[in-house]
């Protein structure tokens, strides 16, 4: 991303926007990058259809739950 990295983005998604939860896909994720944001899950490449299928059902019933 010009001028920033999806990480940086993704956090600052996370501060503007308490309710919103973000799925960020990585090539390669620090330990420290899930514990940044409750609302943020990390799913580490190559990820596949069924773990992305379950990052976003968890991600719908967190927003529900709240």
């Amino acid at each position: 991303l010009p001028g920033g990295s999806g990480l940086e983005l993704a956090e600052e998604l996370c501060r503007a926007r308490r309710r919103l939860e973000v799925i960020l896909a990585t090539g390669g994720a620090a330990p420290d990058v899930t514990a940044r944001s409750a609302s943020m899950r990390v799913l580490e490449k190559p990820f596949s259809p069924d773990a992305l299928l379950q990052a976003v059902e968890a991600a719908l019933r967190r927003r529900a739950e709240r």
